[in-house]
């Protein structure tokens, strides 16, 4: 079920799944180190969850904790789209990623439907209770499997990411899980703000919704699919990489610029030198 070469480093007299009660017994796991192969790690971990979430409680968790505390120094330079819609409140309902590779290439796709037992929907009522009734997660399931992804990503990417990373944060200490947010944020709202120019009731350039940055860049929508997590993000990776095509055309532009402003100079102070040399010529004659 699992390469053969994913255990090469773990002693022979740790069980990884006892398949007559499921328990898990990690306590050498911390000898491991895949800086190489963290990918596959993470892979190794994501069906653990898959295989075990009817029966995961917190205890069977609490090797992700040491897992995450032995990998930090392990983060590659992958990025993380992320989104999450609410209750209107402070309960995550949907939550969903995509994780990108140095070139942009989306090599993971992530959605989670989440019921804490309450059944709640979103705040803009896109999820239908029966949605949430047969494919809600409970949310510190959904909590460690992000915290084993964000420990791959050095990028965290998103539409008002602040908001984002206020709930995931929210929730991790929620359910006390070990975490650690890529330091490298960069937000779609923010950074076309100046770009899109959208203007407020007052006149006043303001921060454009994510509908209103598809509209400017020309990226088709559907907008009955709007507000759904998942939907959300596939938006914002599309809006990311124009803004980043838009913004490494106008430094290119702008470094065009100083190039031409730079030659300008030299030549003016050409002109001058060759001026100064005529003059120093016609004083001698």
């Amino acid at each position: 079920m699992y390469d053969n070469d994913i255990f090469d480093n773990i002693s022979s007299d740790v069980i990884i799944c006892d398949s007559s009660d499921t328990i898990i017994k990690l306590q050498e796991l911390s000898q491991i180190y895949f800086e190489s192969n963290i990918i596959k790690l993470v892979n190794y971990m994501n069906e653990i969850f898959c295989n075990f979430k009817n029966i995961f409680d917190l205890n069977r968790l609490k090797f992700i904790e040491q897992l995450l505390l032995n990998t930090t120094t392990a983060q590659t330079n992958n990025k993380i789209i992320l989104d999450v819609e609410t209750n209107g409140s402070y309960k995550i309902v949907q939550l969903s990623y995509y994780i990108l590779d140095t070139t942009n290439n989306i090599i993971k796709q992530c959605n989670f439907y989440v019921n804490d037992g309450d059944n709640d929907i979103d705040f803009y009522n896109k999820i239908s209770p029966q949605q949430i009734t047969r494919y809600g997660i409970k949310p510190h399931h959904v909590m460690y499997k992000l915290s084993i992804d964000f420990s791959i990503c050095s990028d965290i990417i998103g539409h008002n990411i602040v908001f984002d990373i206020g709930k995931v944060e929210q929730h991790f200490k929620m359910f006390n899980i070990v975490y650690n947010i890529p330091n490298i944020r960069y937000c779609t709202m923010n950074e076309s703000k100046y770009i899109v120019k959208c203007l407020d009731k007052n006149g006043r350039i303001k921060q454009p919704k994510l509908s209103e940055l598809c509209e400017y860049l020309q990226i088709e929508k559907n907008d009955d699919m709007c507000h759904d997590s998942l939907y959300d993000v596939f938006l914002t990776y599309k809006c990311y990489t124009k803004l980043l095509d838009i913004q490494i055309n106008t430094q290119l532009e702008q470094l065009q610029q100083n190039i031409s402003d730079l030659h300008m100079q030299l030549e003016h102070k050409y002109s001058e030198y060759i001026d100064l040399c005529d003059c120093i010529y016609k004083n001698k004659i």
